[in-house]
Formats: C-alpha cells, sequence, structure tokens
C-alpha cells in the first residue's frame, strides 16, 4: 500500500524545511557548500485551502515565532508555549520539497485575526461570513 501523501489545509499549522537566509546566497559560496547547508525546522499556519494547494502544489502560510516582541501584526497562540504568528509575512511555498509535516490546527477565530490583519495591511475590505 502506498502511503498517501500530505496535502495542508487552512488552518492548519505545519512544520517546514526552510534554508537560514543568510546561508542561501551563493554568490561568494561554491555549489558544493550550498548543497550542505541543512535546512532548518520552522513552523507555519497555511492560510490557502486544500483545493488550492493541491491543484498548485503550494500553500500560502505565514510563519509562526517564539519571539514576541508586541508588533501590531502579531497574533498570539499556544503550543507547547506561547509564540506568536507573524501575519505579515506571508510566503507561499512548495509544500511538498519543504517536507510540509502537520503538527495541528487551530481555531477559526485566529485565521479570521490573522486575515483581518492582512486585509488592513492590504488596504482591502474583509467581513467576516
Amino acid at each position: 500500500m502506498v502511503a498517501k501523501k500530505y496535502t495542508p489545509d487552512l488552518g492548519d499549522v505545519v512544520s517546514l524545511d526552510f534554508i537560514p537566509s543568510e546561508e542561501t546566497d551563493t554568490s561568494e559560496a561554491n555549489p558544493q557548500e550550498a548543497k550542505d547547508i541543512k535546512p532548518k525546522q520552522r513552523l507555519a499556519v497555511v492560510l490557502s485551502p486544500i483545493t488550492y494547494n493541491k491543484a498548485s502544489g503550494l500553500c500560502v502560510c505565514v510563519p509562526i515565532t517564539s519571539q514576541i516582541r508586541d508588533y501590531p501584526f502579531e497574533v498570539p497562540i499556544t503550543l507547547k508555549t506561547k509564540m506568536m504568528i507573524l501575519a505579515d509575512q506571508i510566503k507561499s511555498v512548495d509544500f511538498a520539497q519543504r517536507n510540509a509535516t502537520p503538527i495541528t490546527k487551530i481555531h477559526i477565530s485566529k485565521i479570521y485575526q490573522i486575515k483581518k490583519l492582512l486585509a488592513s495591511l492590504l488596504g482591502l475590505q474583509f467581513a467576516l461570513n
């Protein structure tokens, strides 16, 4: 039996492989050094629905950090400890390439908070249904 590949859905908290940005600048590094860089696991909240994610192979997400800075675009979340969702750092990533692993699912109220902050940032109207 072939294992079903995971496709993230709206509200999923996932662990993703990210290469630290300061190490991804390969302008001075040789290709072998770039290949040897180990990815770091980072948590993120998925904002795109499974239909989009399945069709595109991408998911739209925002990162989660343990650094609390009282920043206007932070949305608090408690996993093992209190953390912050960074609503203004939206990313589109290839979830298979980033080895997306499901961790948990957040409450829909947190999704609404994130979307309201994004709408405010982009100057869009956002109505809760």
